[in-house]
C-alpha cells in the first residue's frame, strides 16, 4: 500500500527571493523529500532536491504554478514518474535526462517506487534576467520534454549538487551563475539544433542504436571507434548517426567523446590516483600538452591545478 503526501505553498516556497529549505519525513519512517532552495542571484535560484523512499510513495501536487522565465530539471540519481493532466502527459524523469522548458510546475502526481533514491537540481531563472541580458529563452519547450542529458550539463549539475549552500562569498555566487548561464546556453543551443533538424525522422529502432553509439564512445575513451566503425558497429548509415545524434543529444559523436573525456579526466584528477600523464593517457591522449590544452579550453583551469586543489 503505498503512502500519499499533498504538496502546498509550492508557488510561495519557489517565489521567494532568500535561501530556504522544505524539509518533510514521511510518517512511519517510509523516507524523506527534501528540496534546499539557494538564492544565487538576482533572478537565478538553485533547487537541490533529495527523496528516498522507504515504501512506495505518491506525492500530490494540487496547483499549478507558473514563476515566468526558464526552468531547468537535470535527474543525478534515480527517478520517478510523473503524471499531468494540464498539460496531459506521463513522464519518467530518470538519471542521464534533463527537462529544460518555460517555468511553469504543472499540478500533477509523483510515483516513488519503493527502495528508491532520487538525487536532482532544479534551476529557475526568472524572465526579468534573461531579458536584462537578451536571452531568447522562449525557444524552449512551453511543456515538460525529457531528453538525453548533454555530458557538460551532467558534469555542472553534479559539481552544482555537491556544491556547498548557505553564505558564499562573491566569487562563490559568480562562479555558480557562470556555470548555471552555461547549462542554459547547452539546452538554447540544443533547441536551435533541434528546429533545424526536423526533417531527420528517427524510429525508435534508431533511438535505440543511437544511444548505443553514445555508450560505445564513453567505454571507449582510449581508443574510439572511427565513424564508419560506430556506424557499422550500430547498423546505422553515417547521415542518420551525425545527424540523429545531434538532433538527439545537442552535439556531434565527436564532441560528445571531447566531454565524456573531459568529464571523466577531472574526475580523476579529483581523486588524486593519478598524475597528469597518467590521466591524459587515460582518457586517449597521446602528449601531456594537448591534453592540458584541451582540459584548459574546457574547464578554465590547467589539469595540474585541479589535483594540486584537491590535494591540499
Amino acid at each position: 500500500m503505498s503512502y500519499r503526501l499533498n504538496i502546498e505553498n509550492l508557488r510561495e516556497f519557489m517565489s521567494e527571493t532568500s535561501d530556504s529549505c522544505e524539509h518533510l519525513v514521511f510518517p512511519q519512517k517510509r523516507g524523506i523529500y527534501r528540496a534546499q532552495k539557494e538564492w544565487i542571484a538576482s533572478g537565478i535560484t538553485l533547487f537541490k532536491c533529495t527523496l528516498r523512499a522507504e515504501d512506495e510513495v505518491v506525492i500530490e501536487q494540487k496547483e499549478s504554478a507558473f514563476f515566468g522565465g526558464a526552468f531547468i530539471h537535470v535527474v543525478l540519481e534515480g527517478g520517478v514518474s510523473f503524471e499531468t493532466s494540464q498539460p496531459k502527459g506521463s513522464f519518467e524523469y530518470r538519471r542521464g535526462y534533463t527537462t529544460a522548458m518555460e517555468a511553469l510546475h504543472p499540478s500533477g502526481i509523483t510515483r516513488v517506487a519503493r527502495g528508491v533514491s532520487v538525487h536532482s537540481i532544479g534551476i529557475h531563472i526568472h524572465e526579468d534576467f534573461l531579458r536584462s541580458r537578451e536571452i531568447e529563452w522562449k525557444k524552449i519547450a512551453k511543456e515538460p520534454r525529457l531528453l538525453p542529458s548533454n555530458p557538460k550539463v551532467e558534469w555542472i549539475a553534479k559539481s552544482l549538487y555537491q556544491g556547498q549552500g548557505g553564505a558564499q562569498s562573491d566569487a562563490d555566487r559568480l562562479r555558480v551563475e557562470s556555470q548555471i548561464l552555461e547549462i542554459l546556453s547547452c539546452e538554447l543551443q540544443r533547441e536551435e539544433t533541434r528546429g533545424g533538424m526536423e526533417r531527420v525522422k528517427l524510429s525508435g529502432y534508431d533511438l535505440e542504436a543511437l544511444h548505443k553509439a553514445r555508450d560505445i564512445l564513453e567505454q571507449n575513451l582510449k581508443n574510439p571507434p572511427s565513424l564508419i566503425e560506430l556506424s557499422r558497429a550500430i547498423h546505422l548509415n553515417e547521415f542518420k548517426l551525425k545527424f540523429g545524434f545531434k538532433r538527439l543529444f545537442g552535439v556531434a559523436p565527436y564532441e560528445m567523446l571531447f566531454l565524456f573525456r573531459m568529464q571523466r579526466a577531472r574526475g580523476l584528477l579529483e581523486e588524486g590516483i593519478f598524475n597528469v600523464g597518467e590521466v591524459a593517457k587515460e582518457v586517449g591522449y597521446a602528449q601531456q600538452s594537448s591534453f592540458s590544452a584541451a582540459f584548459f579550453r574546457h574547464f578554465g583551469v590547467l589539469p595540474k591545478e585541479v589535483a594540486r586543489s584537491w590535494k591540499d
